[in-house]
């Protein structure tokens, strides 16, 4: 979406808005984030949610720092073994960096998996968890296959509830606050 058209839309519903979510792709990779987050606080006083996957810790800390985010949602895909089989080299050791930061933070945040099947499994979600030992709100979201861009996950099962369950009662052995979305 154009810049203009954006800042227009927030200028027309501005008395109707509390704040904004900045999602992605991966909105830490935009070289004019910081910028572009600087206007909507100052010319619209919003509030500003980020959606991350938390891939780059420096531009994490730099935003955290000049305390441009309200609110912070990171998406932990898999355990970091898994990553490190199916991401860039290097990704892993980023995003262990974020969660740190992230834990240490006074920020209000939340990390977040949506588990798939086939892809996901109660000894993933028991990694995972072991990994955020700390946090302070873990969501367990349940995957929909509808409008997918993957082709291969479009005739993909949800997870049932019981399912979803068994891995809420996993993650609780490791961190205080999970939650299901389903």
């Amino acid at each position: 979406m154009p810049e203009d058209y954006f800042f227009d839309f927030l200028k027309q519903r501005k008395e109707l808005l509390d704040g904004v979510t900045i999602t992605g792709g991966e909105p830490l990779l935009q070289p004019d984030l910081k910028k572009f987050m600087q206007k909507i606080k100052k010319d619209y006083n919003l509030l500003i949610k980020l959606d991350t996957n938390g891939s780059s810790s420096s531009k994490l800390k730099e935003l955290l720092e000049v305390g441009l985010i309200d609110y912070l949602a990171v998406d932990i895909k898999f355990s970091w073994s898994n990553y490190d089989e199916l991401a860039p080299e290097g990704l892993v050791a980023e995003i262990k960096k974020s969660v740190e930061l992230i834990i240490n933070s006074d920020l209000d945040y939340e990390f977040r998996t949506t588990v798939v099947p086939g892809l996901h499994n109660t000894e993933e979600i028991k990694e995972i968890s072991r990994q955020l030992e700390g946090a302070a709100k873990y969501f367990i979201q349940n995957f929909r296959p509808v409008n997918t861009p993957a082709p291969e996950l479009r005739n993909s099962r949800s997870f049932a509830p019981s399912e979803l369950d068994e891995f809420k009662l996993e993650a609780e052995k490791h961190l205080a606050d999970v939650q299901i979305r389903d």
